[in-house]
């Protein structure tokens, strides 16, 4: 009878083992998931769970933990990465139970959420994974007309590693008020322009008197299609963007394609939109609410931005439920009593729920509409695991 041992690697000995197996099965170099980990100042070898059958590493799965943006509040998120099994010992379960035990460990340890990246979501369903339904853009760089880069007011180069802090003052100024960016500190910056470094891309910015005003990061995936993965500027240069999309063009003139996954408000969206892009939809990230009382709690200040009546709103969600009523001119949640009051009650499953806390709602279920209001959201793509 085989032994199965599941648990958190306890030396960098058995993470570098991991690290072998990571590689092994998505035949990547080993510096692609060791540079990202160890330049993360979040994460570390100890966030990697493994399964041994008989003493053998047979599967190990990462976590990548980061603080999220919610128009101004944080939330602690776990990042699910590197989730792989040896092709012999794969049936047995043993992804599902590292998942399963990396969800304890984050509802022990105050997580929010939870998010992952993949194009097998029917696998991560089977663990409280819900896909988002995003749009992104798809354009054909061949109609990028030339004229795009001829606008005077700015000067375009390379994105430089001096760069580095007014990108990030850039950065934190376009997305205070956004759903969904990460939070990066001065190390995580540091660690992200070197973890970066073993991928096919690069990024461009741009400067009008000598202030950087704008700045765009991209990736290229195969042969033909280009991702922009990170767009950010000042209010009042919108206008630079189309010079910065030539200047990827060019450095990349093979690429038939670019892709961009932007916030609505976003001024590249519309410049793509001029250029006759169309729309896709992006079901690759899978979402996992850990801690919804909690989760509620925090967002009590942004609920209370929202809610100006008096009700007293039940949402059940799958099997919880929480209350929404106003305190003192505050909104507080709380998990029902035996006897409760409530005018409104709200039902929505666990996909319907990501879908409002991130993306926000259009229609009339007011209050309800009212808490999760329409949002501002991107994850941009440079921070992906």
């Amino acid at each position: 009878m085989d032994t199965t041992e599941i648990r958190q690697a306890k030396s960098r000995e058995e993470w570098h083992a991991a690290l072998s197996l990571w590689s092994d099965v998505f035949q990547k170099e080993r510096a692609f998931f060791k540079d990202r980990i160890e330049w993360d100042p979040n994460t570390n070898w100890r966030h990697t769970w493994i399964a041994k059958v008989n003493g053998h590493l047979a599967a190990a799965v990462h976590l990548f933990p980061f603080f999220l943006n919610y128009d101004g509040a944080a939330l602690k998120c776990g990042g699910i990465g590197n989730v792989a099994a040896r092709p012999e010992y794969r049936g047995r379960h043993l992804v599902r139970t590292l998942l399963n035990r990396q969800s304890k460990w984050m509802m022990e340890h105050d997580f929010d959420l939870s998010m992952l990246y993949t194009g097998i979501p029917a696998f991560y369903e089977k663990e409280d994974w819900h896909v988002l339904h995003v749009k992104e853009q798809v354009l054909e760089a061949s109609r990028i007309p030339e004229e795009s880069k001829g606008n005077r007011l700015y000067s375009i180069r390379s994105l430089k590693e001096h760069d580095r802090n007014e990108i990030a003052l850039l950065y934190d100024r376009y997305n205070q008020s956004l759903v969904g960016p990460t939070i990066r500190s001065a190390a995580y910056w540091n660690g992200q322009f070197k973890w970066l470094n073993n991928r096919t891309g690069g990024g461009f910015a741009a400067f009008c008197n000598r202030r950087l005003v704008a700045y765009l990061r991209w990736e290229a995936f195969d042969h033909e299609t280009l991702g922009l993965q990170e767009c950010c500027y000042l209010p009042g240069h919108e206008a630079a963007l189309p010079a910065l999309v030539q200047r990827v063009k060019e450095a990349c003139p093979r690429g038939k394609f670019m892709s961009a996954q932007m916030p609505e408000s976003h001024a590249l969206r519309q410049w793509f939109e001029r250029w006759g892009a169309h729309h896709q939809d992006n079901t690759r990230t899978m979402w996992k609410v850990i801690r919804l009382p909690k989760l509620c709690r925090k967002l009590e200040p942004i609920f209370s931005k929202h809610l100006t009546g008096g009700e007293r709103l039940l949402v059940r969600v799958g099997s919880e439920a929480i209350l929404f009523y106003r305190e003192k001119g505050q909104v507080v949640t709380a998990l029902p009593s035996d006897s409760i009051t409530f005018q409104p009650s709200i039902e929505r499953d666990e996909t319907d729920f990501i879908h409002d806390l991130l993306l926000g709602m259009d229609g009339e279920k007011q209050p309800y509409t009212s808490l999760f209001q329409k949002n501002a959201f991107v994850c941009w793509k440079t921070d992906r695991f």
